[in-house]
């Protein structure tokens, strides 16, 4: 009976530590890369358009969050949110500029 009970808190311990292991790691900090963005997880790019066109932006911010995830695997899932949207419009040459940028995480 004894030995039921340590064995049954020593399996409780080892679980409860493993848990903790798994939950530290994937939240803990992350090594900081070059570009001072957290190394692997997190993506921010811009994304532009000389057409003032703001899916097209979009959809050349996400490109490149796709290749900036694609080193990690095939098959990586992320959210995004757009921090900002910037353009410039008119002159003489009538710029129609947009600038789309996203933070991408896995």
């Amino acid at each position: 009976m004894q030995q039921k009970r340590l064995a049954k808190g020593l399996i409780i311990a080892v679980a409860a530590f493993s848990c903790a292991a798994g939950y530290y790691t994937w939240n803990a900090p992350h090594a900081q890369a070059a570009d001072g963005l957290a190394a692997g997880r997190v993506f921010v790019g811009t994304g532009t358009d000389d057409n003032g066109n703001f899916q097209a932006a979009l959809e050349d911010a996400l490109a490149q969050a796709d290749a900036f995830f694609g080193q990690i695997g095939a098959d990586i899932r992320y959210t995004y949110e757009v921090l900002s949207t910037t353009g410039e419009r008119g002159g003489i040459v009538f710029y129609n500029n947009i600038y789309v940028t996203i933070r991408a995480e896995i």
